[in-house]
């Protein structure tokens, strides 16, 4: 039992020692040729955004001659497993510095202004010429993939109902359309909705109400892979009117009221195309003024404070 113990912790320890090793040989590496200080610390902070292992060979400059360069780069980045190797040359001519590149097996030069040993301020700019030439070399990072911006414009279009609880009144088909600004967790919003209204059968008074109704206010959404979750609240202002006639009196009734009020909805919707949803939502307003409703000193419609939907709506976003 000891001994599966000890052979079960050593495999464990072996993991663990194993598992470095193995991200770091992932990781892109490159391998700078007797650099000096200034230089190496440059290069490190340079390439340190791309996650690139920078490693130091104390041997001196591998030529400024192909193809013997690129052979000795070669070998070297075969010995180190280096996707790059990178060396200053000096001749009478001047100094270069030189990309080895493993992937492609290709040498590029480019001319310095300065020879070694460099100072600080050197080491840098020196720093930032290799950091170009790496670019389109395996140490690299890949490009980041191009996502287009979310579409910050669009429509919502919703067939809805309307009920007005204890009214003892029909439920009322709607149609709404709302304009939507904003592409993140926070949307504007704007809209109106109408419908045919309901039908008054009274005693004395036989006519039609109806109630068309402006928003302005804003929705809070959230988002898991093609699903999308929001909440919204804004202003709500119901011009109603209730227009029909007295048989008995043989005289036309026309009344018309501006209602402000409060609205709260939650929808949660589904991406059918890129830029379309298809969604439900369900939602309520409460009307800060009593809704009732006198003709010829006699009531004929009372609604009550809080009114309800439901709707199925469309959003297309374009801009």
């Amino acid at each position: 039992m000891t001994r599966r113990l000890w052979i079960a912790a050593v495999a464990a320890l072996a993991a663990l020692a194993g598992a470095p090793a193995v991200a770091e040989a992932d990781s892109a590496r490159v391998v700078l040729v007797a650099p000096g200080p200034a230089l190496a610390d440059a290069v490190s902070t340079a390439l340190e955004p791309w996650g690139v292992a920078v490693d130091v060979a104390p041997a001196g400059s591998l030529g400024d001659a192909l193809p013997g360069a690129a052979r000795r780069a070669r070998t070297l980045a075969r010995r180190r497993q280096a996707d790059a190797v990178a060396w200053i040359s000096t001749n009478a001519d001047g100094a270069a510095v030189w990309i080895y590149d493993a992937r492609s097996d290709d040498v590029v030069a480019r001319p310095l202004a300065v020879a070694p040993p460099l100072d600080p301020a050197h080491a840098a700019a020196v720093a930032l010429t290799l950091k170009t030439l790496l670019r389109k070399s395996r140490a690299a990072p890949p490009p980041p993939t191009s996502t287009a911006p979310a579409r910050s414009v669009g429509i919502d279009s919703a067939a809805a109902v309307r009920a007005r609880p204890g009214a003892g009144v029909p439920v009322e088909p709607r149609l709404a359309l709302t304009a939507l600004w904003g592409s993140g967790w926070l949307v504007a919003i704007a809209g109106a909705s109408a419908g045919p209204g309901i039908r008054v059968d009274e005693v004395r008074f036989v006519g039609r109400y109806t109630d068309t109704t402006g928003i302005v206010g804003a929705r809070v959404q959230t988002r898991a892979g093609r699903l999308a979750l929001a909440g919204q609240a804004a202003a709500a202002l119901h011009v109603t009117a209730l227009d029909g006639a007295l048989p008995d009196a043989d005289r036309r009734v026309h009344i018309r009221r501006v209602n402000p009020a409060v609205s709260l909805g939650a929808s949660v919707a589904v991406a059918i195309a890129p830029e379309a949803e298809l969604g439900l939502r369900v939602g309520g307003d409460l009307l800060l003024r009593t809704q009732r409703y006198l003709v010829a000193g006699d009531p004929v419609l009372a609604l009550p404070l809080v009114e309800v939907d439901a709707a199925v709506w469309l959003a297309v976003r374009f801009l």
